[in-house]
């Protein structure tokens, strides 16, 4: 199986400017890009909510982010077998 090349984003937010194209060179480039793409995602989908509902509060905005956050289709227990965490749902 190949490797899989990601196009990762600089401070500028240009590919290329002091970026690299490639594979995550160490575990925890791998992970930064990982936080950053989740983080990207959750700015995505609030800009969606707040364009379709310009009239939201901004408890309905936390709330929607949190509910995009704890979603988790196709493993609602987590992605690991053993006993389910609760350290993150509301309770």
């Amino acid at each position: 199986m190949g490797r899989r090349w990601i196009a990762t984003r600089t401070m500028s937010g240009m590919p290329g400017e002091g970026g690299s194209r490639g594979p995550a060179s160490s575990p925890a480039e791998g992970l930064r890009l990982a936080l950053e793409l989740t983080e990207l995602g959750l700015d995505l989908r609030l800009q969606r909510f707040r364009r379709e509902h310009p009239d939201a509060t901004e408890a309905e905005v936390e709330a929607v982010a949190r509910a995009w956050l704890l979603d988790r289709p196709g493993a609602p227990l987590g992605d690991a077998p053993g006993r389910p965490s609760t350290r993150l749902r509301p309770s």
